[in-house]
């Protein structure tokens, strides 16, 4: 995982520990990319993931939360601020979304 910039705070264990495991997730359902995880200026780490016409903003932050945007095109799906144990079943239900519609 990236560190973050000179003047940037630094991402706490709670932000790595949900970074790693959204990104094992992601991996294990082969979604994940290159450069997709990045650090934020406000100490935490964001992921990025597109899927068709599908867009997923995610932050691990430092409070331990998984602040989410969920996009279809231009439309607005769903957003968030949950722990990761209560984001996981949405996002969950949305990639499912993208595989059913496949």
């Amino acid at each position: 995982m990236k560190h973050a910039f000179e003047g940037y705070l630094e991402p706490n264990d709670l932000a790595k520990i949900n970074a790693e495991k959204l990104v094992n997730h992601l991996s294990n359902k082969g979604l994940y990319q290159p450069r997709m995880l990045n650090t934020t200026w406000t100490g935490g780490f964001s992921i990025f993931l597109t899927q068709n016409d599908w867009q997923f903003h995610m932050q691990a932050n430092n409070e331990g939360r998984i602040v989410y945007i969920i996009f279809k095109g231009s439309e607005q799906m769903d957003c968030g601020s949950l722990s990761y144990d209560e984001y996981m079943p949405i996002l969950v239900y949305y990639l499912n979304t993208i595989k059913m519609a496949a």
